[in-house]
Order: structure tokens, then C-alpha cells, then sequence
């Protein structure tokens, strides 16, 4: 068995502890309700990111087309993109994926000296962070220009209520 498919065997075990080290870098406040319920309308931030590991999990270790695996990125990017966090952390939960897999099939990859296989999923994740870094600082663009928007919208309704322009 090859270390793709043995990855794919464990997926479960992978997506869940890969979604519980993303809910650990949210504040505390916050970490209590996306733990608390995993429904999606009470509780849209942990769904998306619990929806969002699995996805991203499928699509790339099921080698489904770049598309498929931007929008289950784009899952996790745009929750980043709202937070007062920085680029790097942003992008930080790709590393986490390593980190993750490394963690649950260690001893494996070991024992089937599948370094060589090893470097190559590395190398694949670290494609990874360019594609969401990307993404980020496209959702990033895309709330400062709503941003500017209502203001426009503020100022002209406020010049309009004071008689500046008709």
C-alpha cells in the first residue's frame, strides 16, 4: 500500500485533528461556541471549517481539479480574510496539514520508507500555500472595496441629506 492511499485510509482520523488545531488559534471566546454545536446555522464559522478540512482533504488526495480545490480553500480563506490576523497566519493552516499528517502516520511512513512519496505530498501542500495566499489577498481586496463602497454610499447620503447635492 502506497503512503497516498494509506493517508486516504486514515482520512477521518486527519480531517478531525486537522479541524480541532484550526478551532485552537481562535480566541477563546469564540473557540467555546464553534465547539459547542457543529449545526451549520448556529454555529457557521466551525461547520465551514470543519467543511472545509474534509473538502480540501478529498480534493487534493483525490487529485480533483484545481477548481474544486480552490473553493474548498476559499472555505477556510475567507474566515481568515475577516480576522485582524496577519497574512502568514492566515496561510498558517496549510502548515498545519503537515503537521497533522506527520503526527497520525509517522511510524507509518517510517516503516514503508516512503520518504521519497513523503517529500513529493510536502511538496504538493507547500503548492498549497501559494494558491491560498492568493485567495486571501483576493478576499482581502475584495472587503477593502466594501469597505470603500458604504463609505462612498455614507458620504453621498450625508451630503444628499445636507443639501450639498440634490
Amino acid at each position: 500500500m502506497g503512503l497516498k492511499e494509506l493517508i486516504l485510509n486514515h482520512r477521518s482520523q486527519v480531517t478531525t485533528r486537522w479541524y480541532h488545531r484550526l478551532v485552537e488559534e481562535i480566541p477563546a471566546e469564540a473557540k467555546k461556541k464553534i465547539l459547542g454545536t457543529s449545526d451549520r446555522f448556529s454555529n457557521p464559522i466551525g461547520f465551514a471549517l470543519s467543511e472545509g478540512t474534509q473538502d480540501i482533504f478529498d480534493c487534493f488526495f483525490n487529485e480533483r481539479p484545481n477548481a474544486d480545490l480552490e473553493k474548498a480553500l476559499d472555505k477556510i480563506v475567507k474566515i481568515k480574510a475577516i480576522q485582524a490576523i496577519t497574512p502568514s497566519e492566515a496561510v498558517h493552516f496549510v502548515f498545519l496539514l503537515k503537521e497533522v499528517l506527520l503526527e497520525v502516520l509517522e511510524g507509518a511512513i517510517k516503516a514503508s520508507e516512503a520518504l521519497e512519496e513523503w517529500l513529493e505530498i510536502e511538496r504538493e501542500i507547500d503548492r498549497l500555500v501559494l494558491i491560498v495566499f492568493d485567495l486571501y489577498s483576493k478576499a482581502r481586496e475584495k472587503l477593502y472595496e466594501i469597505k470603500v463602497n458604504e463609505m462612498k454610499a455614507k458620504t453621498h447620503m450625508l451630503r444628499r441629506i445636507s443639501g450639498d447635492i440634490s
